[in-house]
């Protein structure tokens, strides 16, 4: 019995799209989703090359318009006031420089970097000669000491 002859794909395959379309293989990959005929033979896929030229027409449209003279001028304005805002911003303290906060940032790691580093030369004297339940509950009143100190340091 002959075997039955299969048929030639209808279309073009994502790289022959690629090169008549000047796009990469990827981005007509990525187009499989919104393009209705595809005819799949096994891995690869045959799209219609009439309907990959009315979706490209849709996007360079969609993009035309976004890069239109007057779209770039109001986003330029929208930057320009963007940019107004956080000035007056930073004039009323409402909106504090990026460098003074990175500044009270670091001192204020400083200060709770050396409370936790200081714990254990503090303790240490305090806990020597007591059982170990009690060294808990010491070391459980100086953090919670500590920590109260810290959070203090916040307001």
């Amino acid at each position: 019995m002959a075997k039955k002859k299969a048929k030639p794909p209808k279309g073009k395959t994502c790289a022959e799209l690629a090169k008549q379309f000047n796009r990469s293989v990827y981005s007509i990959r990525n187009w499989v989703t919104e393009l209705t005929p595809v005819d799949r033979r096994g891995k690869t896929n045959y799209f219609d090359p009439a309907e990959v030229g009315k979706l490209l027409e849709g996007k360079v449209e969609r993009s035309a318009r976004s890069d239109s003279p007057k779209a770039l001028e109001e986003q330029k304005l929208k930057l320009q006031v963007k940019k107004l805002e956080n000035d007056l911003a930073i004039q009323t303290r409402d909106l504090l420089p990026a460098e003074e906060v990175s500044k009270a940032n670091r001192m204020l790691m400083t200060v709770v970097r050396s409370h936790l580093l200081g714990m254990a030369a503090e303790l240490a004297p305090i806990l020597e000669g007591h059982p170990a339940h009690r060294i808990q509950e010491i070391i459980t009143e100086h953090n919670t000491k500590r920590l109260t100190r810290l959070q203090d340091l916040e307001g």
